[in-house]
């Protein structure tokens, strides 16, 4: 591999709905669902033995995203997410995402 280079800018515009329940005393949890719409004119592109295989990236991508955050207790939260993109050329990425937090 000869390198990867990227330039210009990417635009995002989305929405999220979101709910969010007391489960007790303090104690939230939250559910969310996000689209979104992903648009570059970014020229990013890598290359093999100096040969262009061509953009990391359509120009245009659409997500959709399913998540939940959620109160532990004694400053512990939790939040999880599962995730799809899709564009041009056969692009597709799935993604699981799993976080605790503590505040201190």
């Amino acid at each position: 591999m000869d390198g990867a280079s990227s330039s210009d800018a990417i635009a995002r515009l989305g929405l999220r709905l979101q709910r969010t329940f007391e489960r007790s005393a303090g104690k939230n949890m939250q559910f969310y669902a996000t689209v979104n719409w992903w648009h570059t004119s970014t020229g990013s592109t890598i290359s093999f033995d100096q040969v262009q295989v061509g953009s990391l990236y359509p120009a245009n991508r659409y997500e959709a995203k399913l998540g939940l955050n959620g109160d532990l207790g004694r400053n512990w939260s939790a939040w999880s997410n599962v995730s799809g993109a899709w564009g041009a050329q056969s692009y597709h990425a799935y993604v699981v995402r799993l976080g605790l937090k503590y505040r201190w």
